[in-house]
């Protein structure tokens, strides 16, 4: 069974598919995907020689990408900030549902909690929580970038046991790893993500404010204001 997101009375569900290929932007925006990530893909992911983590990282990402759906869980993608992990995420969001026609949803952790929060009713709760909780590929952006209260614990463990129980794969970015991550969400959350994802780790420093510095340059014809 495939699902596809529709908006109905002004809200994101999942309905199921019914075989109708929709036009790309319009999928692309369907699934949660912001504008200015929309292009993002594995070609236009830049690596080098100094960062050998980061082709690691791609490579394992891509290869995620050719095996789905048989695949066994899903992705922890760890890093610092400003290493790509945002861009392996939509470059998977994107070859998966324009290639395999899966259904994915990319959500930025900080917002989904606001969302939940702003829902005065536990009825919506429930209806949210149920949505992300079906669709075939959820991808969290920025997993743990903030602290939980105790009802937001409640949620995000909520959600990712109901993908666990139904053997739904989960893909989450995020900058910590190990103790910090362990301790942003607890053992118990922790624990559960060991089972259902495979870690890519990336080690390396602010490579995304790097490229862009190198690309001031070069239109610049060279100088550069800054320092690396």
């Amino acid at each position: 069974m495939t699902w596809k997101i529709i908006e109905k009375d002004g809200k994101l569900i999942a309905v199921k598919d019914s075989g109708k290929f929709p036009e790309e932007n319009h999928f692309l925006e369907r699934a949660g995907i912001p504008n200015a990530f929309r292009t993002r893909d594995f070609g236009n992911f830049r690596v080098d020689s100094k960062h050998p983590s980061l082709l690691k990282a791609k490579n394992s990402v891509l290869k995620y990408s050719e095996e789905y759906p048989a695949v066994d869980g899903g992705l922890l993608i760890m890093g610092p900030s400003g290493t790509g992990k945002t861009h392996l995420a939509v470059a998977l969001c994107r070859k998966l549902m324009l290639e395999k026609r899966a259904d994915c949803f990319f959500l930025d952790f900080r917002e989904s909690l606001r969302e939940y929060s702003y829902l005065q009713t536990q009825e919506k709760r429930e209806e949210f929580l149920g949505f992300l909780s079906i669709v075939e590929l959820l991808i969290i952006d920025d997993f743990a970038s903030r602290n939980l209260t105790e009802w937001e614990d409640d949620f995000v463990f909520r959600l990712i046991n109901r993908r666990y129980g139904d053997g739904l794969p989960l893909v989450l970015t995020t900058v910590f790893k190990g103790e910090e991550l362990e301790k942003k969400i607890g053992v118990r959350m922790r624990s559960r993500l060991y089972e259902m994802c495979r870690e890519i780790n990336i080690e390396a420093l602010d490579y995304r404010s790097k490229v862009r510095r190198a690309s001031f340059r070069a239109e610049k014809g060279g100088k550069d204001e800054g320092k690396d």
